[in-house]
């Protein structure tokens, strides 16, 4: 009868690796797999935290983080107590508390990354899969016409994904932390040519062609967060140049980019308006609710009674408020928008803390690519509710993993750099 193998370190650290590279392209490809292959992810290390093999233990994957485990139990408890006071608690609300479970995926992913080491072949696998994903996204946009703006007939990029919001949010998490490799690569390591520095720049061409316009915004002020932080002086002639190509870009429309600069600009006039109208409903919401708010999604699920209401046309797009602070304030209300942007603040003065005390190069630049990663994802949710994208969020709480791992002061070394 086959027996399963004995195991060991090395053992454990292949399956963490295979683990984690399925989850990786999961996140370009299906929410599903993203789902199924996260959860794998987690029983498995949960498993090795019970057999409390090679310091896998639950004292150690719930370290004493600070005040981020208060904020987390706050948050929640007042979501449910929001539903309480608006007499609405029922098995829809209690799994939308239940879905919260991915809080638990921070301080998983902060111990599978503290115990496990990332060969040469996972990262080079894992650059090659990455590149061939985007070869097929790049083939999905010139071969079909799904996603068109509804001003005009320019063709969006959605690759494996339903709407191109979910490719350009997620894309963008991608594309900056690309990035910040990239630009290790080349002015740390003096490398003169790199794998990823083209594959970061096909990734920045997917997140525009997504024309997810706070995707672009996001993008654009991290990038330049991670450039200035780990260049300093030497990042002004590529901030010059890329103010001439922005420049050039709007003069000449290339690409659409005045066209979709200017439905910013006049959003009255375009699809925008419906936008405007979500945000003066959910601000409407948030008057009659301002301490616990309607109760989370309930903003979205009542919608049509509150159109009514105040006689906006049932024809009225129906969704979230496409603003992420917005939605929570009208869903959550100030207590709930509140400990939201209060578990933000934690995990940027941590990352900031860290970046203070590193003394190593790796470990400034990956801090500075989460720093950049995070307020590009703050900027993105100013007109979309991009924490409430499972495959953006997932990324996210990489990030967030990453910066636990700092404020503890680990000494392990993400060594990344291709």
């Amino acid at each position: 009868m086959p027996t399963l193998p004995k195991l060991n370190i090395k053992l454990i650290n292949n399956v963490n690796q295979i683990v984690l590279f399925c989850l990786l392209l999961s996140f370009m490809t299906s929410r599903s797999a993203a789902n199924y292959f996260s959860g794998i992810l987690a029983i498995w290390c949960l498993f090795l935290c019970a057999k409390k093999i090679d310091q896998w233990s639950f004292a150690n994957l719930f370290q004493k983080y600070g005040k981020i485990n208060i904020f987390w139990i706050s948050w929640l408890s007042f979501m449910l107590l929001g539903y309480v006071a608006n007499k609405k608690l029922g098995s829809v609300q209690i799994n939308e508390i239940i879905e919260h479970r991915w809080i638990l995926l921070v301080y998983i992913f902060a111990l599978f990354f503290r115990k496990t080491t990332f060969s040469q072949l996972f990262i080079k696998a894992t650059s090659i899969s990455i590149l061939l994903i985007y070869i097929c996204d790049w083939v999905l946009y010139f071969t079909k016409k799904d996603w068109v703006f509804m001003d005009s007939n320019t063709n969006r990029m959605s690759g494996f994904f339903p709407n191109p919001n979910d490719l350009g949010h997620s894309n963008m998490v991608i594309c900056l932390a690309l990035l910040g490799i990239a630009i290790f690569s080349i002015y740390i390591k003096k490398e003169k040519y790199t794998f990823v520095t083209a594959l970061a720049l096909i990734s920045i061409g997917s997140t525009y062609l997504t024309f997810t316009r706070m995707a672009w915004a996001g993008a654009a002020i991290g990038g330049f967060i991670i450039l200035t932080g780990i260049l300093k002086r030497k990042v002004i002639p590529i901030l010059i140049a890329f103010a001439l190509a922005i420049t050039i870009f709007f003069a000449f429309d290339l690409v659409h980019f005045r066209e979709r600069i200017m439905f910013s600009l006049n959003p009255t006039k375009t699809y925008d308006s419906q936008r405007l109208v979500l945000w003066d409903i959910n601000f409407k919401i948030f008057k009659e609710h301002p301490v616990l708010g309607v109760g989370y999604y309930e903003n979205v699920r009542d919608l049509s009674l509150y159109y009514k209401k105040y006689g906006v046309p049932d024809s009225q797009f129906k969704a979230h408020a496409h603003n992420q602070y917005i939605n929570y304030l009208s869903g959550t209300g100030l207590v709930g928008l509140t400990f939201y942007l209060a578990i933000w603040v934690w995990f940027l003065i941590q990352n900031i803390s860290a970046l203070k005390s590193s003394l190593y190069a790796e470990q400034k630049w990956l801090l500075w690519t989460c720093l950049g990663i995070q307020v590009g994802f703050l900027v993105g949710g100013l007109a979309e509710c991009n924490f409430e994208m499972p495959l953006a969020r997932f990324l996210l709480l990489i990030i967030w993993a990453i910066i636990l791992n700092a404020s503890i002061k680990t000494k392990q070394l993400y060594k990344l750099t291709l």
